[in-house]
């Protein structure tokens, strides 16, 4: 009864973890649109920076943002159980497309 409980309670934290990363990624993709409009300029595109690119170097260097840091790791908790299932496995769909292929054609991985 113990354990059916724990893995109740882990479940359950599993899905607010889920909801809390969905939830935040839907924020910041607001965030994203409102500043988009609200920056931009009358071709219906987004305003340029007129600067040098300093301030775009000085912010790829600052270090992430906290909810940045805590997305991330909800979400790679959420997946990694499956990609750590799937990661030596061949996919039935790309080998039978890879067999497709003349013999030494190049082929590139380039994620998603």
């Amino acid at each position: 009864a113990a354990r059916k409980r724990g893995n109740a309670a882990r479940r359950a934290e599993e899905r607010r973890q889920r909801e809390e990363a969905e939830r935040a990624a839907a924020e910041a993709n607001a965030r994203m649109a409102e500043a988009t409009l609200s920056g931009a300029d009358d071709a219906g595109l987004p305003s340029m920076p007129a600067d040098d690119g300093a301030a775009c170097a000085q912010a790829a260097s600052a270090a992430p943002p906290p909810i940045e840091l805590t997305n991330v790791r909800a979400v790679y908790d959420a997946i990694a159980g499956h990609f750590s299932a799937t990661r030596y496995v061949r996919w039935p769909q790309v080998a039978s497309f890879l067999q497709t292929l003349p013999p030494h054609a190049l082929v590139a991985d380039v994620g998603a």
